[in-house]
């Protein structure tokens, strides 16, 4: 009897043990709308965006200065813009970005990304998902974004994104980018759309 009770008394306290992890790692998500907002937030979306696309698999490298006036002037400029950071204890852990394409009112998905260290803990899903509903909002005619192709580097947001009803249109866009090491090279990115929900 004594070895059961152990045993069943491990679990609750291994049960209660992952919850309080997993308290901890609850990350908060901003919602940025206009350049005065953002302010505070800056150094850390920038540390964050250029964590994500520096590496794998773009190897992409930014100004910082660049980035923090290209994104203020988003949210001043792009109707119905708005960033999404979410931070943790450490700092920013990921983002999204979103915006109307006044062309035919479709609410644009332009960014989404997640640091190394919150990979596998499904915020990327809860950013994407919180981009979704604020574009939403925005009355849209319908969701689109623009994805690395290459099924073999880009599995788990292809999967997320077709998950969540996004198709792709057949457009294919060539983008040029400077990379890390110096040099520019250019990689393929798919269209995908989505109609409203509901």
């Amino acid at each position: 009897f004594l070895g059961v009770a152990t045993g069943i008394a491990s679990v609750y306290f291994s049960k209660m043990y992952f919850k309080i992890i997993a308290f901890k790692q609850k990350d908060t998500i901003e919602v940025v709308k206009n350049s005065s907002e953002i302010t505070p937030y800056l150094s850390q979306f920038c540390d964050c965006y250029q964590e994500v696309f520096g590496g794998a698999p773009y190897f992409e490298t930014f100004e910082s200065q660049t980035l923090e006036t290209e994104f203020s002037e988003l949210l001043d400029q792009k109707p119905g813009s708005c960033i999404l950071l979410a931070r943790d204890d450490v700092g920013g852990s990921g983002f999204g970005v979103g915006y109307i394409q006044p062309e035919d009112n479709a609410f644009y998905i332009a960014e989404l990304g997640v640091s190394a260290r919150k990979r596998g803990q499904r915020l990327g899903k809860r950013l994407f998902q919180s981009l979704l509903e604020y574009g939403g909002k925005q009355q849209p005619t319908k969701f689109r974004l623009r994805t690395l192709k290459d099924e073999g580097q880009n599995k788990v947001a292809l999967h997320l994104y077709r998950s969540c009803g996004f198709l792709e249109t057949g457009d294919i866009e060539t983008i040029l980018s400077q990379r890390k090491d110096g040099s520019t090279s250019t990689d393929q990115r798919v269209v995908m759309e989505a109609p409203l929900s509901g």
